[in-house]
């Protein structure tokens, strides 16, 4: 299969979908591109909590000074031209979102802002302490279905990128449905995925960045090449399953899954070629250590573990009690 299309937007999260609205408002033909279903995979649909941006609506506050909590909490490790696009252009991206009716907390009429470590006053937007993420992404979604120009594909991996005469002409991709091969041809490509691991490695070990965040088995390699870890956070993956299957599709995917891990945990290194590959033979199986990824069965949300920190959080203020456990989890 084949497509062309002006501007090709790999990955539908918050950037994702922002993106293709203003080139699609600028006249250009847009291709969006996930290999889960629009807006509704990566990690914005996920993502809790708040969202830091100089807005001043309760406390007097400029773009400036966000910019140099930012960078002073980076302790050298910001690239400051991002950093400052960021706080510089985060109020009018935050206005826009209060435009389309994301919902942001209110208090007397302003946008709510909630202190946060790094920041010398309070900053930080909500809508719902654990459901500021789907809100954000079921707004954006709403705003790329109304936008004409922008075609859509889901269940696409997109597995590499792209060159003409060393520009990038679009992207290669395989339907995750079928196994069919996907050519994406584009004047050009936006990733909205955080960056293919491959590139953010090799801007790591090229000069183009201090610092990257990757996952397996880029840690890996670049402990392999001499790279130093200078934090490592872990979290447990929660399965992101689609509501309208029945109890016994639900059943039967979990039993898979959980048969899966039991192989893996038990030999791992028969499996690890699968996660090695991504390094095209810079890593060998062998190499791709077992400190950094685990397997386990699947696991539940318990709803009473769910409700003594959500009344914990409604009774501070942090939540206005939106989100309960029913509507979160599929059992």
């Amino acid at each position: 299969m084949h497509a062309e299309t002006d501007v090709l937007v790999i990955g539908s999260g918050a950037a994702g979908m922002y993106a293709p609205i203003e080139a699609a408002r600028a006249g250009c033909q847009v291709l969006l591109a996930d290999r889960s279903l629009i807006g509704r995979g990566g990690a914005t649909v996920m993502a809790q909590m708040t969202v830091a941006v100089a807005l001043g609506s309760e406390t007097p506050d400029h773009w400036s000074h966000h910019y140099q909590d930012t960078l002073t909490a980076g302790r050298g490790l910001c690239i400051e031209p991002l950093a400052q696009l960021l706080c510089e252009d985060g109020t009018d991206r935050i206005r826009a979102m209060d435009e389309w009716g994301v919902g942001w907390a209110r208090k007397d009429g302003c946008i709510t802002q909630a202190m946060a470590p790094g920041h010398d006053r309070p900053r930080c937007v909500y809508v719902d302490f654990l459901n500021t993420g789907p809100a954000v992404s079921k707004t954006l979604r709403t705003v790329v279905n109304k936008t004409g120009g922008i075609r859509k594909v889901g269940d696409l991996c997109v597995f590499d990128l792209l060159q003409t005469n060393s520009e990038i002409s679009g992207a290669v991709a395989l339907h995750l449905g079928s196994g069919a091969p996907v050519k994406l041809s584009a004047k050009a490509t936006i990733l909205s995925t955080g960056g293919l691991p491959q590139k953010r490695y090799a801007g790591l070990k090229d000069g183009t960045y201090r610092v990257v965040t990757v996952m397996e088995p880029f840690i890996s390699l670049g402990l392999k090449d001499g790279a130093h870890i200078i934090a490592a956070s872990f979290y447990r993956g929660g399965e992101v399953i689609s509501p309208d299957l029945s109890a016994e599709q639900r059943k039967d995917y979990y039993a898979a899954e959980n048969k899966a891990v039991d192989l893996i945990n038990a030999d791992f290194y028969k499996y690890a070629h699968h996660v090695a590959t991504a390094t095209k033979g810079a890593l060998k199986p062998n190499e791709l250590l077992r400190a950094f990824v685990r397997y386990k069965h699947v696991d539940y949300y318990d709803s009473t573990l769910f409700g003594r920190t959500y009344e914990w959080m409604k009774a501070r203020g942090l939540t206005e009690g939106q989100s309960e456990h029913s509507a979160l989890v599929v059992g």
